[in-house]
């Protein structure tokens, strides 16, 4: 299928669309169209000798899903002109260094001598003047604000258009001249590229670009009068010279004007007189393919469209452009190693090939022992299971051993702070342990309510939580007048802080208290002492005094 290329272009007042095919490496034209713009204007920025007032894309956007449907031009991926005026343009001089380091090389040129416009993320192209890398490299290069670039994408997308290449005009156009003047002399030429409001003016040497300018222009060029093309003339001298002082080897030699005979030979006979180079009037519509159908511009309109025939052009020979924003240069990849790594999986693959049988056969006899292994797990599984319920028992049993409270110290305690018998009786005490809590619950009674609450701020501290449950007059006792309830919740006391002593123990290894009877004898013991040296002794934990309170 022939490739198909649409590529157009727009300034202020007119927006061009080219649609052409490739025909071999010429080009068929389907469709060359002029539409009117009516963009509005905002801000200025200035180019030259003059103020090129910016178009607002919004407004271009909708003019573009206009313009396609009422043309009914195909949609796709287009190719997209921009003039001078829309780029920085800057010549860099670089040290001796091979093409292949140069994207790199430039862009940190670029950047170190245009901070303000030039960063990392920067759509940047350029296009090398010097091909020698054993001397200084002048490279010319462009770059376009992120921010113009998307505006111009969206205007695109909003006709429904793929934004794919974004390539600087002034080089399209002269790649269009290069192919037409292959056969003939090599010369310097200037190239005069007139547009309804600006002109640009490229110098080609051999071929390529070695300078541009663009200015912006009042009034109709093509108009007889002297002072009405009279800014242009000025502007062709001055590019002249710049060229002879910025290239003093090279001389332009002739002049083309991109145009017709019938339109432009006025000017061009004012541009050869101006200058004293013969002029050349170039008609792009005469070095290209014309489809019966096609539609044409207006003669004195014809010599806008070289820069969207040097587009269509360069695609049908699958040539880069030399400035494409959206496709710069950079850095060659390295060197592909797909034979390396094809002989590599060849060897890989008759590894896998010869160690799977050995793979196999190592796995059919895991799978045999996992197997085996898998029926003696089924037998112990009953074993696991009991395992499983001790470990839970020992684990109640250890977590109520850390958690143990040692209630007869507890009780020692509570019988010391008791007040006196004479003020309060006991009548209940309860003490519980659970997974969360140690509660002692106390039921008694008071002469007062005021005792109660001197109960409460006796025995409350760091491990003890008191709290007085309830309260109320009792008339069923004349000396105890108050019932009360109250519970204090335990927390576990350091081991150290528990009270020990020394019990003696007889021949069988049990205990002798004082004033008792032995388990065994069933008679009061002595109050004798036993010496130390003919029974042995273990620390039991007890209360270390008499209790102070009245417990019942």
């Amino acid at each position: 299928m022939a490739k198909k290329t649409i590529a157009l272009e727009w300034d202020e007042r007119e927006l061009r669309v080219v649609v052409s095919t490739a025909k071999g490496k010429s080009i068929e034209v389907e469709e060359a169209i002029p539409i009117p713009l009516t963009l509005s204007r905002r801000g200025s920025s200035h180019e030259e000798n003059g103020a090129e007032e910016e178009v607002a894309e919004a407004s271009l956007g909708e003019q573009l899903e206009k313009a396609w449907k009422k043309h009914r031009l195909p949609k796709g991926e287009v190719s997209v002109a921009i003039g001078r005026a829309q780029v920085e343009l800057k010549q860099l001089s670089l040290p001796p260094v091979p093409d292949d380091e140069l994207p790199e090389l430039v862009r940190f040129q670029a950047m170190r001598e245009s901070p303000q416009s030039v960063d990392e993320e920067t759509p940047l192209d350029f296009v090398p003047l010097t091909h020698d890398p054993t001397i200084n490299r002048e490279v010319l290069a462009a770059s376009i604000s992120s921010e113009r670039l998307e505006k111009i994408r969206a205007a695109c997308h909003q006709a429904g258009l793929k934004l794919e290449r974004l390539i600087l005009r002034p080089f399209a156009a002269a790649s269009f001249l290069r192919r037409q003047w292959e056969s003939q002399t090599p010369q310097t030429r200037l190239f005069v590229d007139l547009l309804p409001e600006e002109v640009d003016l490229v110098a080609l040497s051999e071929g390529r670009v070695v300078f541009l300018r663009t200015a912006r222009l009042r009034g109709d060029q093509l108009v007889s009068q002297a002072e009405t093309c009279r800014p242009l003339l000025s502007e062709i001298r001055r590019t002249i010279a710049a060229v002879h002082n910025q290239l003093s080897s090279t001389r332009i030699e002739s002049i083309e004007l991109c145009g017709t005979e019938a339109t432009h030979q006025p000017l061009a006979d004012k541009i050869q007189e101006a200058t004293n180079l013969p002029v050349n009037i170039f008609d792009p519509f005469e070095e290209i393919s014309l489809r019966r159908s096609a539609t044409i511009p207006a003669e004195e309109k014809r010599g806008r469209f070289a820069a969207l025939f040097g587009i269509g052009s360069d695609h049908a020979e699958e040539r880069d452009s030399v400035f494409d924003f959206l496709h710069p240069r950079k850095k060659p990849e390295p060197p592909s190693k797909k034979q390396t790594w094809v002989l590599a999986a060849v060897a890989a693959a008759l590894v896998v090939v010869v160690g799977g049988w050995f793979l196999w056969q190592y796995q059919a006899d895991l799978d045999q022992q996992i197997a085996e292994l898998q029926a003696q797990s089924s037998d112990l599984d009953p074993l696991v299971d009991k395992a499983r319920e001790r470990k839970a028992q020992r684990d109640l049993i250890a977590d109520w051993v850390d958690r143990e409270i040692i209630w007869l110290d507890e009780l020692q305690r509570l019988a010391e702070k008791l007040p006196e018998s004479e003020k309060l009786m006991i009548t209940q005490l309860s003490a519980s342990l659970d997974r969360e809590d140690a509660l002692l619950e106390l039921e008694g009674l008071t002469d007062g309510s005021a005792v109660a609450g001197q109960l409460t701020g006796r025995l409350r501290d760091d491990h003890h939580r008191v709290n007085l449950r309830s309260g109320q007059a009792d008339t069923k006792s004349p000396r105890y007048n108050w019932r009360f309830k109250s519970s204090v919740a335990l927390e576990p006391l350091p081991k150290e802080a528990y009270r020990t002593i020394e019990t003696q123990l007889n021949e069988d290894g049990e205990p002798i208290v004082d004033g008792a009877a032995t388990p065994n004898s069933g008679e009061p013991a002595t109050a004798s002492k036993t010496n130390e040296n003919e029974s042995s002794t273990e620390g039991t934990r007890r209360p270390a005094t008499n209790a102070g309170g009245n417990l019942r």
